[in-house]
Parts: C-alpha cells; sequence; structure tokens
C-alpha cells in the first residue's frame, strides 16, 4: 500500500495506520465466529458431525454446533439465525440433564460436556428444588421449555416463529428429526473458535508513520473581550519539537512553545517564528479586543423589614443575569438578605460581574413588661422600658415635648399619653403609645372613741384629704376586713373575743393611689366568751355550745356557720353535711348595748370515711400480677386502712399495702377468685364498715399439642391445660383452617399439605365467668406433600418382548418405591422392567419426600402372550422325569381349543392332545418309543385373551 498525505500543511507527529478484515460473523466478546447453514429438514446428529467435519474448516478453524453461555453471544447469535437451527445441546445421555456437549464446553468433564440445566421447564417453575440453571449458567429456554413432549425431545434448537416474534430466537427440545409446522429445522448454527489445535486468525495490523515539518495555524483569529485568553497557533505534534520565539512577550503564557496563551487588555499584533532542523517558518496574529461593560451596584447596604431596594445594572442595551434569582432585565427588586451579582453581556459578547450584599434588620422590640403605668406621690418617673436595639426618645403628647431619654415628668397630677419610640443605628424604628397616670397619695387618720357600750364597739372617724366621692376606705381589726367602699369615713369597729391581734387599719386607694392609718394594740376587756363541748365529732355529729357573760343579757344571737340560727346561753346543733364551720355570736344586754364574737373553725363535723376500690367486681383481670388501691374521695393519706387478706394464699401476695391506701399488688396463681375486705378509720377516729370486693381473673391456661408438624392427614391432639387447681375451664378451638371445636382434648386433622396454622384457644371459666383468649400464630405445620406421577412407553407389551420403559413425572420427592406387579420392586427414579408373567398387572409408585411425607399412583400394563419358546430336543429316558416329555406350555395358555400334534418325517401323526395341554413322551401310537431324529411339530392354542395361536417347529429325539 502507499500513504499520501493531501494536506498543504500537514499534521505534525505519529500516524498509526491501521488494516482491519471487517468479518461480520466475527463476535470480538468471544473471539469466535458464527455462522447460519441452511439444510432444511437436516437431523440433530447429522448438523453435529457435518459442523465438525473438514469441509466446514473456517480460516482453518474446527466447527461446532454453537454453544451459547452468555448474553452477549445469544444476542449476537439471534442476528444470524434464518430460521430453525439446532445447537450444541443434549440430554440424551441422562433424561432431563442438559449439556453442552460440542466444542470447547463438550470437553468438559472427561468429555460429557458442560452441565448448564436439570429438570423441566414446569419443575423450575413451580419452585422444584434442585431444577434449573446449574451453577448460575445462562439459558434463555421459551417458557415452559424444556418439556420432552412424547418422551423423546433430547436435543435443542433455536425457535423462530414467522407470525410470532415474541417468542423466536429462544431455546426450544425436539425429537432428532424436528417436528412439524414452525419447528421443522431450516439448519443449523455453527461456531468456530477455541478448539484444540485452532491456528491464530489476525483480522489487523497496525503500521507507525512519522510527518515531521513546520506549519502555523491560519484563519482570523476571534475578536476576545479585555481580560480574556486566547490560544494563537496549534500545538506542535511532532516526534522531535519544533522551537518558537513569539514577540511581544508581556501578554503571553510562555514565548517558547508552539501556541501560547494571549492575554491582551488592547488590541496587539504578535509575531513569532518557528524552526525544526532546516525548517524555519514566520507568521503574525494580531488580537482584537473590546473593552468591558462597567457595572456599579455600589455598596453593601442594610434596609429595615418590611422594606426593599431597587437594584440597577447600570448599562443600557446589554443582556442580564441576576443571581441568586435568575432574572434577566436591568433592575431588580431585592426583598429578602443575600448576596446579589448580576453579570451585564454587552452587544460584543464582552461581561462584566459586580455584586452587593443586602441586609435586612428587624425593627427595634419594645419591652413593656415592666412598666408601672401608675405613678403616685410625685410628678416625674424613670420609665422601666427596654429595648433589644437602638435608643429611645419618649414624646408628651399633650404639649409635643419630646425627651432624649426614659426620665419623664408632666406639669401637673393627671392622666397624659405619651409615645415611645426606639431607634437602631441603622434609623430602623419601633414606636407605642401609652397612658401614663401621675397622682398624688391621699393623706389617711382617723379618731376614735371608745366610751360607749362599755367598750364592746369602736366609733372610728375618717381624717385627711381624699375625694369622698371617688375614694375607696377599708376598715381591717385583727387581720379581717370589717368593711370597704367608698366614703366610708365613720364606721362602728366591733372588737369580738379571743383576738390576739388587735390592730385597726383603715387604707384608703384613690386614682389607684394607696395609702393607710394604723392604730395599734386597741385593748378591751374581753366581757363574752363562748365555748363547745367536743369540738371535733363525727358525721352525723351535735355539738353543745355554751356561752359566758358579766353583763346582763337580754338575748344570744347565734349564727352556725351552716346558715342556720340559734338562741339562748347553751344551744345544742346537729350538722347535716360534714366540714369545719366558723361559729359567731351577737349578745344584747338591758342597756341596748351588744357584742359579736367570731371565732373560725371552731367546731369540726368530721365525715367517716367511704370505701370505693380501683377495680369493680365486675372486671375480668389478666392472669398475672395486677394491683388495687384505695380510691375513696373521703379517706387521706393521714387514715389508717385495714386491709383483709386472709382469703390470699401467702404466695400470691406480692406487695402488702399494710395500713395504707394501696396498692396491694398480688398474683392469683392458685384460685380464679378472691373476696378482698378494707375498713378505713380516719385520723379523727372516724371508722368506715367493713367492705368486700370479688377479685376474678380470666382462666389461666396454656396451650399443648401432641404433635407439631406432620404429613398431610395431619392429626395431631390439642388439649387447653389449666394453670391452677381450683378455675373449671370450657374450652373453645379456632384451628386455623377454618374449622372450630370445642372440648379438651380434641383431635383435629388438617388436610392441605405444606401450611402453617394459627391456633386461637378461648376459655371460658364456669366459676367467675371470665373469658380468655390466646393466640399461638404458625405453631402447627404440614410438611409439603409430594406429587406421585409417571408414564411408560407403552401399556400393552408382549412375552417375547417384556420390556417396559418407566418415566418418573413425579414432583417434590426424594425417594421412589416401585412395585410391577409381579412380586418385583425397584428404588430407581425411571426404571426399565421386564415382565417374565403375562396378564394385566398393576403398577403402583409410592414417592416420598425429605420428611417422610408419601404420596402414590398406579397404572395397569398389559402382557399379553404371543408365542411359547419350547426346546428343541428332549430324551425320553433322561434321568430327571420332567425331562423326559417334550411339554408345549406357558403361563397365559388355556386348555379348550389347545391341539398339539406331532409328525413323523413321512408326516404321519404319531402323537395329538386335544382340548387338554399335554406333553409328548417320545412314544408313537404303537406305544413303543419314536427313534432318534427330528420330528416336526404344530401347535395351535388359545391364550387367556381369547386369542388363537398357530406355532410350528422341530425336536430331537435323543437316547
Amino acid at each position: 500500500m502507499k500513504y499520501k498525505n493531501n494536506k498543504s500543511i500537514p499534521t505534525l507527529g505519529d500516524r498509526k495506520i491501521s488494516i482491519s478484515l471487517i468479518n461480520a460473523d466475527y463476535l470480538p466478546y468471544t473471539g469466535h465466529f458464527y455462522r447460519f447453514i441452511s439444510r432444511p429438514g437436516i437431523h440433530w446428529t447429522e448438523a453435529k458431525a457435518e459442523a465438525s467435519s473438514d469441509s466446514m474448516m473456517y480460516y482453518g478453524l474446527r466447527g461446532y454446533l454453537a454453544t451459547i453461555t452468555s448474553q452477549a453471544e445469544n444476542d449476537f447469535i439471534r442476528l444470524k439465525t434464518k430460521g430453525v437451527g439446532w445447537i450444541g445441546a443434549t440430554d440424551i445421555a441422562q433424561n432431563y440433564y442438559w449439556r453442552w456437549v460440542t466444542g470447547p464446553e463438550g470437553l468438559e468433564n472427561n468429555g460429557q460436556g458442560l452441565l448448564f440445566w436439570v429438570g423441566l421447564g414446569s419443575q423450575y417453575a413451580g419452585g422444584v428444588p434442585g431444577t434449573g440453571p446449574v451453577a448460575g449458567a445462562y439459558t434463555n429456554w421459551n417458557s415452559g421449555e424444556p418439556n420432552d413432549t412424547g418422551g423423546s425431545e433430547f436435543y435443542a434448537h433455536i425457535t423462530f416463529f414467522p407470525t410470532n416474534p415474541a417468542d423466536s430466537y429462544k431455546w426450544n427440545d425436539l425429537p432428532d428429526g424436528g417436528s412439524n409446522g414452525d419447528f421443522v429445522p431450516a439448519g443449523y448454527l455453527i461456531e468456530y473458535g477455541g478448539m484444540p489445535g485452532d491456528p491464530q486468525v489476525q483480522l489487523s495490523a497496525t503500521l507507525d508513520l512519522l510527518v515531521n515539518t513546520i506549519f502555523f495555524k491560519t484563519g482570523t483569529i476571534s475578536t476576545i473581550c479585555a481580560g480574556d485568553t486566547i490560544t494563537l497557533n496549534q500545538p506542535d505534534r511532532g516526534a522531535v519539537m519544533a522551537t518558537y520565539k513569539w514577540s511581544p512577550t508581556g501578554s503571553l503564557s510562555n514565548a517558547s512553545i508552539a501556541n501560547p496563551t494571549a492575554s491582551a487588555n488592547v488590541t496587539t499584533t504578535y509575531f513569532v517564528t518557528g524552526s525544526r532542523g532546516i525548517c524555519t517558518d514566520s507568521t503574525h496574529y494580531t488580537v482584537s479586543v473590546n473593552s468591558l461593560p462597567v457595572v456599579n451596584l455600589g455598596n453593601d447596604t442594610t434596609i429595615c423589614n418590611p422594606s426593599s431596594i431597587i437594584l440597577n445594572a447600570g448599562v443600557s442595551n446589554a443582556s442580564y443575569k441576576w443571581l441568586p434569582d435568575s432574572e434577566t432585565s436591568q433592575t431588580i427588586v431585592a426583598k429578602k438578605g443575600g448576596n446579589y451579582s448580576v453579570t451585564v453581556t454587552d452587544n460584543h459578547g464582552c461581561k462584566a460581574t459586580d455584586q452587593i450584599n443586602v441586609s435586612f434588620t428587624n425593627k427595634p422590640k419594645i419591652d413593656f413588661s415592666k412598666l408601672d403605668t401608675l405613678i403616685c406621690g410625685k410628678k416625674s418617673d424613670i420609665l422601666d422600658i427596654t429595648t433589644d436595639e437602638g435608643n429611645f426618645s419618649v414624646k408628651r403628647l399633650s404639649d409635643n415635648f419630646t425627651f432624649n431619654n426614659l426620665d419623664v415628668s408632666v406639669p401637673n397630677y393627671g392622666s397624659y399619653p405619651f409615645n415611645i419610640k426606639a431607634t437602631d443605628d441603622f434609623s430602623c424604628f419601633s414606636d407605642s403609645t401609652i397612658k401614663l397616670g401621675f397622682h398624688d397619695i391621699p393623706t389617711v387618720s382617723f379618731s376614735i372613741d371608745s366610751t360607749t357600750c362599755y367598750h364592746y364597739n369602736l366609733n372610728a372617724v375618717y381624717i385627711g384629704n381624699a375625694n369622698l366621692k371617688t375614694a375607696n376606705f377599708t376598715w381591717i381589726f385583727g387581720g379581717d376586713t370589717i368593711v370597704s367602699g367608698l366614703g366610708l369615713v365613720n364606721e362602728k369597729i366591733p372588737l369580738g373575743v379571743n383576738q390576739s391581734k388587735r390592730d385597726l387599719v383603715l387604707s384608703v386607694e384613690q386614682n389607684g393611689c394607696l395609702n393607710h392609718y394604723t392604730i395599734p394594740d386597741i385593748r378591751v376587756i374581753p366581757t363574752l366568751s363562748m365555748s363547745v363541748k367536743d369540738s371535733i365529732q363525727c358525721m352525723p355529729s351535735t355539738f353543745d355550745f355554751l356561752a359566758t357573760n358579766t353583763e346582763t343579757v337580754t338575748s344570744f344571737a347565734w349564727a352556725f356557720g351552716d346558715g342556720t340560727q340559734g338562741s339562748g346561753s347553751n344551744p345544742v346543733h346537729t350538722y347535716s353535711e360534714a366540714g369545719r364551720y366558723n361559729i359567731e355570736l351577737t349578745v344584747t344586754t338591758d342597756k341596748m348595748c351588744s357584742n359579736t364574737a367570731l371565732i373560725k373553725n371552731m367546731v369540726f363535723a368530721a365525715p367517716v370515711p367511704d370505701v370505693t376500690f380501683s377495680h369493680s367486681s365486675d372486671n375480668c383481670l389478666d392472669p398475672g400480677i395486677n394491683e388495687i388501691s384505695y380510691t375513696g374521695l373521703i379517706g387521706t393519706n393521714a387514715d389508717t386502712y385495714f386491709w383483709d387478706l386472709s382469703p390470699f394464699n401467702p404466695s400470691e401476695i406480692i406487695k402488702d399495702p399494710l395500713q395504707t391506701q394501696g396498692p396491694l399488688l398480688f398474683n392469683l396463681k392458685t384460685q380464679p377468685q378472691v373476696t378482698l375486705g378494707l375498713k378505713v378509720k380516719s385520723q379523727y377516729g372516724c371508722a368506715s364498715a367493713l367492705q368486700n370486693i370479688v377479685l376474678k381473673r380470666k382462666p389461666d391456661f396454656s396451650f399443648t399439642s401432641d404433635l407439631l408438624a406432620g404429613c398431610v392427614p395431619f392429626g395431631p391432639t390439642l388439649a387447653g391445660k389449666i394453670n391452677d387447681q381450683v378455675d373449671q375451664v370450657n374450652f373453645t378451638w379456632d384451628f386455623g383452617d377454618g374449622a372450630s371445636g370445642t372440648g379438651s382434648p380434641v383431635l383435629h386433622t388438617y388436610q392441605l399439605p405444606d401450611k402453617h396454622y394459627t391456633i386461637t384457644l378461648t376459655g371460658k371459666s364456669s366459676i367467675t365467668g371470665c373469658t380468655n383468649s390466646s393466640v399461638y400464630p404458625d405453631t402447627l405445620q404440614t410438611y409439603p406433600k409430594p406429587v406421585a406421577k409417571f408414564s411408560m412407553n407403552d401399556s400393552i407389551v408382549y412375552n417375547d418382548k417384556p420390556l417396559v420403559d418407566f418415566f418418573n413425572g413425579s414432583s417434590g420427592a426424594t425417594t421412589w418405591q416401585w412395585e410391577f406387579g409381579d412380586g418385583l420392586t425397584s428404588q430407581l427414579e425411571n426404571p426399565t422392567h421386564s415382565y417374565a408373567v403375562t396378564g394385566e398387572r398393576k403398577i403402583e409408585l409410592r414417592v416420598t419426600n425429605e420428611f417422610n411425607c408419601m404420596d402414590s399412583i398406579s397404572h395397569q400394563v398389559l402382557i399379553a402372550f404371543n408365542r411359547i419358546f419350547p426346546p428343541n430336543g428332549f430324551s425320553p429316558n433322561a434321568p430327571n422325569a420332567i425331562d423326559r416329555v417334550f411339554l408345549l406350555d406357558s403361563e397365559g395358555i388355556i386348555a379348550a381349543g389347545y391341539h398339539f400334534v406331532v409328525l413323523s418325517r413321512w408326516d404321519d401323526i404319531i402323537f395329538e392332545a386335544k382340548d387338554e395341554i399335554k406333553g409328548w413322551d417320545g412314544r408313537m401310537k404303537d406305544g413303543s418309543y419314536a427313534p432318534t431324529g427330528s420330528y416336526l411339530w404344530i401347535l395351535n392354542f388359545t391364550d387367556f385373551l381369547g386369542r388363537n395361536h398357530r406355532q410350528t417347529g422341530t425336536v430331537t429325539v435323543i437316547y
């Protein structure tokens, strides 16, 4: 070949010239060749022999029926397939064990071939263990294949359905000669490569060629933008690098290489000289430069929320790209904080970028939570207000006077509106208007007159400057408020009895400002006393009261604290409700002076504790530890609780509550129910009656079964075991297969194989009436059941050809037991049996699996009689009597129609037996023995099926 470079300036450097022979039959993935050989009607065995013959050699390679071991190989062969084509797989050596028996794979396993599939396609689809691809081998069987239809499909081919592309190019099994319709062989797929002794076939070669010269890139240099870069010339690709010298050098990346990068801010012309050996050349490049657009977004800024800012790129008639939101207009509105940038591209394509940071700050927050809007007794105050940012200013709105801090004042007492404003460093501000009250504090004093009624009461009179129409007056004696309201300036104060505190206080409130005046320790001689016998009594409570007085009392007015009144100096009163009661007594003397005595909580009608529990007698408790507590409304932790635990077995008490409210922890493990008693006595000695509660437990039982797994029909005996010796429980069963039952124990039979069953056991106590249920998930299991199935090559055979082949189609089986009906058996999977008897025989196949589950099936075979097999000689004087008779008989021959004759050499009848099975003893009709020699015999007989037979032969008589 001749190489010529037609370029005016050739590319420098090495050239690799590759020469390749294109072959559409070659698959680089395997390095093998593949072809489809058209041979309509060819048998598989013929195709195998022809593919490996010398006449099919290819580039010196030995051919073989294709072996397909990968998806890539299958896809390539699909392109070659022109019709139904044989491939190199068969199970002829061992049925259902498919091997690649051609090519390199056929040499594996000592020439047996590579095993890649076991079983039928239907077995694999049904999940039969041990079937399908071997060790992950690649397969492409059609759906349901291989299926061994008729028991003679031992050879693999690739399908080709003209009207069904979806099922084409897949594998199928056929007999050696193929079949009909779409299964008539059209040829075979032949593969080359990988066989011992094959030559190495090279389809390509490479030549290295070096081109050495000097050249420069021609054409116009693109215009760039200021600051951009551009590559001058092109790289030197020669084997020996040339030398280059560029000028000016200031804006070049490297002034001594073939293709430096230029970075110019103005239009510049660059000159270059290159030399390689004797080759020298020069040229120049002018780089035109456009200036960049000017973009200025300004300085970073901070603005107040809620607000926005308009950003302007500042260049007209250009394109814009903003970040972060990809806007394309000259101006945008920034409404959130962050970095904003814009890239401006002018009409020359030059770009410039600027960015700005926009921050948003919240307005100051003003906290008024500690502000007191009422200022008493002064006309100025420092307001207790805070802010998270900035400084305060305050404007008095009545005259718009502004304070530069929180120190404010007013000219006169009264209410004034103020505007409070907080401003931060970014001039962001918040403000709010409030109303402040500046008010005078009222003066407070009073005078008393204790000369009336012998010190039973005091008259008190207010002295001060309070506004009687608006000020509120509150009179307090001994810590108790006597009266409160507007304008109460003159009051009568009852002094009472038995009080240790005797301060009299007047509190005056005006416009929210408060002042008070106190006269401490007003001492009077008490002349009134009252008492009660037994101040604490249990309900129902009756109390005896007693009043004494040094004066002459004309009336006693009692208030018992429950809304009822009484009279007399020694009244008796009964309370209908428990509680503490204040007692008040007012006495009036004969001089019409009165005094009032009040004793708070003087009597206590103590309640009797109630008794209730945290459970009711209707509750059915779960087996195990439970708890119960006192839940009454009256009893307290200070009371005493007497629990009656005597009905419990000591082992059932987990935690004794002693004399507390509880809880009592218990476990009724020896009895289904128990009676618990409780009596409560309060700290005041009030005792309840004994209250009882019946505690009932749900039945406590467990589940047992004599069998947990088995073959169908699977019949375990199920029982419910009661875990205490007292309870009486009736059981109801849900067996998990849609059936139910009652009682214990029960026998239930499961019929479906390979299932797990959940048992639900429900028990009802006849003692407590409580019911409990327990679920036992997946407790029982039925093992998978094998399915027995077989066929045979013929259901009728003859005694001269009594061999029967049996084909085992069972699934899920691991052992096989054959009974052939003649007393003989076999444990082979696919046996062959020869019958030595005649008649109809029952063949039974019993199969078992790894769980020893069994299935059986039987078929009938007929061994018909066809001929007998007599000896060809006998001796009438033999030592053994049985050898002295020439008898034509066999199982299957009947006496009726039996006709046996022996002829002499002259065709005379010398022996005859009719309608009886009888042998010839060698004598002739006259009783003498026939001479030594050969004699013709004729036998006509009927077999057990009623068929007529005729058989002839010769027999030799010897002595």
